[in-house]
């Protein structure tokens, strides 16, 4: 046996080792296959590619053992899922919130008020909403802290967007005072 083959042979009984009950007849039959093949590097590429399966059915095996307990015994939740179904819950009420907020407001602002106030009167807007968003939030806090972190999350992801598109209007209107002179 050459040393590519004996390679290849210490390949598999490793991932034999370390695979998962399940799969462990497989990986046998893989090891047993090896001494048909007829060239070494033939063994050898049968080896990586068997013990690459191998190696990936025992990580998905245990991903799912690992799923089954976090999930609880018949994919009933528990407080992970919880936790994660709130921050999701909050991120949506706070983004209803903003759309039915800016929508309703915004109709109001094109109409009564002249284009030059209507940016300053957005950010007022979208303070108010901010401030919304914390008050809920702190309402929140001590009976359902998974929805008021979905919906702190949301506040913060609402001033960055904010933040990046009134930087980006003051550059531009930097650059078009620039161009005048």
């Amino acid at each position: 046996m050459g040393p590519t083959r004996k390679l290849a042979s210490a390949l598999l009984r490793t991932a034999l080792r370390h695979s998962s009950a399940e799969s462990r007849c497989w990986a046998e039959a893989m090891l047993g296959e090896l001494d048909f093949l007829e060239s070494d590097w033939a063994a050898l590429r049968w080896a990586v590619g068997g013990s690459s399966a191998l190696l990936r059915h025992s990580a998905s095996r245990r991903a799912s053992r690992w799923l089954t307990r976090a999930l609880g015994p018949e994919g009933e939740p528990v407080s992970a899922r919880r936790k994660v179904l709130g921050a999701v819950l909050g991120v949506g009420l706070a983004g209803a919130i903003l759309a039915f907020g800016v929508c309703g407001v915004w109709r109001h602002l094109l109409v009564y008020l002249p284009q030059a106030h209507c940016e300053r009167a957005t950010i007022a807007v979208i303070a108010a909403l901010e401030v919304a968003y914390l008050r809920g939030a702190i309402a929140l806090w001590r009976h359902r802290r998974p929805v008021a972190v979905g919906i702190l999350l949301a506040a913060v992801a609402l001033t960055v967007h904010v933040a990046i598109h009134t930087q980006a209007a003051h550059q531009s209107h930097l650059a078009g005072h620039e161009e005048i002179r």
